[in-house]
C-alpha cells in the first residue's frame, strides 16, 4: 500500500518562448490564477545551442502558491504543473483524478489566453510505499531481478528497476501512441513537510505516462489535453493497483 504521496506532475510540450517574464505576462498570469493565489516569480533555464560554447541562460516564469503546494513553470518548450506534498504522508494530495481535472482546467486557461497548442502531453507521479520488513524487501528484490551470485549472497541496500511499454489512446479525433514507464527503487532519505522530517527506508515508485515525442506537430488543443488526463488517470490507478499488489506478493 502507498504510505506517502510525494508529487503529481502534469506537463504539456510545445513552443512557449513568448510566455516570458514581462509586465504584461505577469499581470495576465496573476489574473488567470487568482483563484489559487499563485504568485509569479522568475527562474532560469539553460539551453544548449550549436553556436554557443556554454548553455545560454534564459529567464522564465514560475508561479507558485505561498505554501509551495502548487507550482507552474513556463519553460521554453514545456509548461509543467506540479502539486507537491506539504503535509505528512502527502495528505494534501487528494485523488489523482481531482489533480488531473485541475491540470486540465489550468491548461485550458493557459492555452486559451496565449493561443497555444501542444505537441506532447505527460503525467508523472511519485510515491513511497508502506514500511516493509527486510524479509519483504528482499523478496521484492527477488521478484524484480534475476541477480548474479554475488548479489544473491550480498543483498543490495539500493536498487532501481525500470520498464517501459507502449499503448494506444484516442484523444478526441487523434489516435496517439503512449509511453507507459514504471520505475521502482529501494532507497532511503528524509521527507519534509510543515517543518517535520520523516525518515524513510523502503520502496519508491513512479509512473510516467506520456505521448511519444515522434510527432512534433502542434496538434493538441485544450480538449485533447483534457481527454488525455481524463483517460490516463484511470489507466494510472489501475496500473498502480497492479504494481502494489505485485510488490506485496
Amino acid at each position: 500500500m502507498i504510505d506517502m504521496k510525494m508529487k503529481y506532475e502534469a506537463t504539456i510540450f510545445g513552443n512557449f518562448n513568448d510566455i516570458e517574464p514581462t509586465p504584461d505576462n505577469t499581470k495576465t498570469l496573476i489574473d488567470l490564477f487568482k483563484d489559487k493565489a499563485l504568485i509569479p516569480g522568475v527562474i532560469y533555464e539553460f539551453r544548449a545551442t550549436a553556436q554557443a560554447a556554454v548553455p545560454a541562460r534564459r529567464a522564465r516564469i514560475r508561479c507558485s502558491s505561498a505554501n509551495g503546494e502548487w507550482v507552474i513553470e513556463f519553460l521554453s518548450n514545456r509548461i509543467r504543473i506540479e502539486k507537491r506534498a506539504i503535509e505528512a504522508h502527502g495528505a494534501n494530495l487528494d485523488d489523482l483524478n481531482a489533480f488531473c481535472l485541475d491540470a486540465s482546467y489550468l491548461f485550458k486557461q493557459i492555452t486559451s489566453e496565449f493561443k497555444k497548442k501542444a505537441n506532447r502531453i505527460a503525467l508523472v507521479t511519485y510515491f513511497i510505499l508502506e514500511k516493509m520488513t527486510e524479509e519483504t524487501l528482499s523478496q521484492t528484490y527477488s521478484n524484480l531481478f534475476k541477480a548474479p551470485k554475488f548479489y544473491k549472497e550480498n543483498r543490495p541496500f539500493e536498487w532501481d528497476w525500470r520498464t517501459a511499454s507502449r499503448n494506444r489512446i484516442k484523444l478526441e479525433e487523434l489516435d496517439e501512441n503512449l509511453n507507459i514507464i514504471v520505475t521502482i527503487n529501494r532507497s532511503y532519505g528524509e521527507f519534509q513537510a510543515k517543518g517535520e522530517v520523516t525518515p524513510f527506508d523502503g520502496i519508491q515508485f513512479s509512473l510516467d505516462i506520456n505521448t511519444v515525442p515522434d510527432n512534433q506537430e502542434l496538434r493538441f488543443s485544450a480538449d485533447n489535453i483534457a481527454s488525455f488526463y481524463n483517460q490516463v488517470s484511470r489507466l494510472h490507478d489501475n496500473l498502480c493497483s497492479e504494481i502494489t499488489e505485485f510488490i506485496n506478493e
